[in-house]
């Protein structure tokens, strides 16, 4: 992922030479690329792709969740936000009848609070 951002991000005729402040990584939630675009003080906003607040649905949903859990994905995002100084997008399909119950509406909002709290505001 970060070698895709470099490539985007350099200058050309080596890059597209596209600002990393206008460049949008959407990630279900590869908890280890989340900090490594942090490490390497990436600017690009980030999107993770969320659809479910609990891990029981989140595994029918998103494979990867098998694992990183709902948890550490958003400790993750955490992270990028307070190292990067972005604000982080979470992304959620809603679903009749699947993951649009108010019982995980009730529970998202819990997660983004203790995870994201600035950011759920």
């Amino acid at each position: 992922m970060v070698a895709a951002v470099r490539r985007i991000t350099e200058p050309a005729p080596s890059g597209l030479g596209i600002s990393q402040r206008s460049v949008t990584v959407s990630t279900v939630g590869l908890a280890p690329a989340i900090r490594k675009l942090a490490d390497e003080k990436m600017q690009v906003r980030l999107a993770v792709s969320l659809h479910t607040p609990d891990d029981e649905l989140r595994d029918t949903l998103v494979p990867v969740n098998n694992r990183w859990s709902v948890d550490e994905v958003l400790e993750a995002a955490r992270y990028y936000a307070d190292t990067s100084g972005r604000r982080v997008s979470i992304e959620y399909a809603l679903i009749r009848d699947v993951n649009d119950q108010p019982w995980r509406a009730d529970l998202l909002a819990k997660r983004l609070r203790k995870h994201l709290a600035q950011l759920a505001t």
